[in-house]
Order: structure tokens, then sequence, then C-alpha cells
């Protein structure tokens, strides 16, 4: 029993873990060359009060899993932020225009446009991260709690060139052609 009226005080004082925003990351799935990726948000104000609560900025670190096959070129942020910077231990840091954005937003929530451009062959991973424990980093809020996390991976294969595609639609019309001009065997 007094397990029970613990454990009912504990949650009473610190509550159930709120709902979360949720981040996506959007990507191709095959690239060569320049792309793009996108970072958003939505279901920004669940588990808060949209009527005292706000975003001030976002920030995250990226990582890619093989340097030699990618380059990260920098990041434009969504509309609704300043344009994206960096700041001390954040690969990518936008604030809110103004001093934070409010209800209602437009739903997702654009927070950055990341732009790579691929440099070797090979698929190769890009992982996005935020470190709570950095003021800088994760989607910030003007009230508690104070940050959520910004994560997740995302993999990106070699996209066929469109030459290949031609050189293989060539080279299978020879064979049909030089089939067709073959003089047929005959049987004495």
């Amino acid at each position: 029993m007094k397990l029970i009226l613990l454990s009912a005080a504990v949650l009473a004082t610190f509550g159930l873990p709120a709902p979360a925003a949720t981040i996506s990351i959007h990507a191709p799935t095959a690239a060569n060359g320049s792309f793009d990726v996108v970072v958003q948000a939505t279901d920004l104000w669940a588990g808060r009060d949209p009527s005292t609560d706000g975003i001030i900025s976002y920030g995250f670190d990226i990582a890619i899993g093989n340097p030699f096959l990618l380059t990260f070129d920098g990041a434009d942020s969504g509309p609704l932020f300043d344009p994206a910077t960096t700041e001390p231990g954040t690969d990518v840091f936008g604030a809110a225009s103004g001093f934070f954005i409010s209800d209602p937003v437009p739903e997702p929530l654009i927070l950055a446009i990341l732009h790579f451009t691929r440099i070797g062959v090979g698929s190769v991973d890009i992982t996005i991260s935020s470190d709570l424990s950095n003021l800088f980093q994760g989607l910030q809020f003007l009230n508690e709690p104070f940050a959520e996390p910004i994560a997740g991976t995302v993999d990106i294969a070699d996209a066929p060139e469109p030459a290949t595609f031609v050189i293989a639609a060539l080279g299978l019309a020879a064979l049909g052609i030089r089939r067709r001009k073959r003089p047929l065997d005959r049987m004495p």
C-alpha cells in the first residue's frame, strides 16, 4: 500500500511524460550530385498550452557516415526563422523571426533545408541529433519542458545516372537489330 501511495505522489508531483512534437526528416532515397534534406516538425503544441507557449529556436548537429561520399554544403532556415547560423556546439541553428513563434502555425513547420553534394559512390547515412544539455540544441520553447529533441537518420543510395539508362537502351536496341538481320538457318 505504501508503494502505491509513493508512486501516486511521484506521478502527482512530476506528472507523466508530456506528448512531444514530431520531428521528421525528408530526403531522397537515392541521389547523385546536389540534393536537399528537409527537417520539419508537426504536432507542435502536443502537451503544451499554445496560448502561453511559443517556439524560440532550433539547433542540431549533422554527422555524415562516410565524409568521402558526401559533403554538407550549408542550410537554409524555414520561413518563420531567421537565416540559419551556427551557435556553440551546433552545426545548424535558427532563431524564430521576432521573439518567438506562436500558435497558429501552419504544419508541418519547416525548421531547416539542408544542402548536400554527393562526391563518391556508395550508400551513406546522414544522422541529425540534438543534445538537450546544450541550450542551443533541440526544438526550444518558452515554457517547460524547455526543449524537445531533434533526431533521425536517413540513408542515401546512389541514383543511376541518366546516361547509364541511355547506354543500356542503345545496347539492347543494337542486340535486337543484329538478331533481326541474322539469316535464318535452313534445313536441308
